[in-house]
């Protein structure tokens, strides 16, 4: 009788032992997978922000000259550029900075 007993509290044991273990393996992998998924949407909205403030720089360079056909310039030809146009470029790459520190902060899910 206590044989058995003692058996059945083995088998018991064992068991939540098992337990214990399948359930720590499958929080993280279920917490890194949630995570997946919100750090490909967080990437997704940060690209649209990127290309709404690409889309910003190249209006400004429209306007600013739109005669001209956009070309890489040199060193030399940079120098020469107004410094309205600085400012403004000056303007929106520290929107794309305050982006950047604000996507930490948005909140997906």
């Amino acid at each position: 009788m206590d044989e058995d007993y003692n058996r059945n509290n083995v088998n018991k044991i064992k068991k939540m032992i098992i337990a214990v273990f399948f359930i720590m393996f499958l929080i993280p992998t279920a917490l890194c997978i949630i995570l997946l998924f919100k750090i490909n949407k967080l990437e997704s909205k940060l690209d649209e922000k990127l290309k709404e403030n690409d889309i910003k720089i190249e209006e400004l360079k429209k306007e600013s000259n739109p005669h001209i056909i956009p070309q890489k310039k040199t060193g030399q030809e940079l120098l020469k550029i107004p410094d309205t146009i600085i400012s403004n470029f000056e303007e929106i790459s520290n929107s794309n900075n305050q982006i950047l520190q604000q996507g930490t902060d948005i909140n997906i899910l």
